[in-house]
């Protein structure tokens, strides 16, 4: 719906006065979907030249500097269809920021990739957010992914459960607990409180 593909069962989205079936609200919005849209038999190259042709404008040195902060250089002459998962990843993230978007929209952007480039792709991605003050929207099943959002929606089976800044979430619903279990349940109790802990002591049967 964001991305004007979906077109709402009820409420408004808009971006300022734009809505997303105006070519303005468009050409501000980038999107990373979570699977790739670019052509396999194309080189990296190929595809981001045809993409940037998209846009006014488009400045060669920043397409350049992306090719560069997400390591895509060496593979700028080999065929999209032969990238691994990461390698497209960081492609598909290069062509959504051509154009230097207000929004980013990504939708699950690292399932699936080796822990390195994730790390790789997340430096990117907040550095760009401070560079361009871009708002960034992340779909994601990592709950690591989501510490740094200004807001957070928890959603199941389509419905919204929760709704809030990371910290409040945190204090409401993962509050640290630790459960220990002992023999000794007595002793056990008396040398956590010379230490000044107050547990909920549960009986070994």
């Amino acid at each position: 719906m964001l991305t004007g593909l979906t077109q709402p069962t009820s409420g408004q989205i808009k971006l300022g006065t734009l809505t997303p079936t105006d070519i303005a609200y468009r050409q501000q919005i980038g999107v990373v979907f979570q699977y790739g849209v670019l052509d396999d038999n194309l080189t990296v190259h190929q595809n981001l030249k045809l993409r940037a042709a998209m846009y006014p404008n488009v400045d060669k040195a920043w397409l350049d500097r992306l090719e560069n902060d997400l390591g895509l250089t060496p593979l700028l002459n080999q065929r999209y269809g032969t990238l691994s998962g990461g390698q497209r990843r960081r492609v598909d993230i290069s062509r959504a920021m051509i154009h230097r978007p207000k929004i980013l929209i990504l939708d699950e952007p690292s399932t699936g990739l080796d822990i390195q480039t994730r790390t790789v792709i997340w430096q990117v991605i907040h550095q760009l957010r401070k560079e361009l003050q871009m708002t960034v929207i992340l779909t994601t099943h990592y709950l690591e992914e989501a510490e740094a959002a200004d807001f957070v929606y928890v959603i199941d089976h389509g419905e919204v459960i929760a709704a809030d800044s990371v910290s409040h979430l945190k204090h409401e619903y993962a509050q640290v607990e630790m459960t220990l279990i002992s023999d000794q349940p007595e002793t056990l109790l008396a040398n956590l409180q010379q230490d000044g802990y107050q547990p909920n002591r549960r009986k070994k049967r």
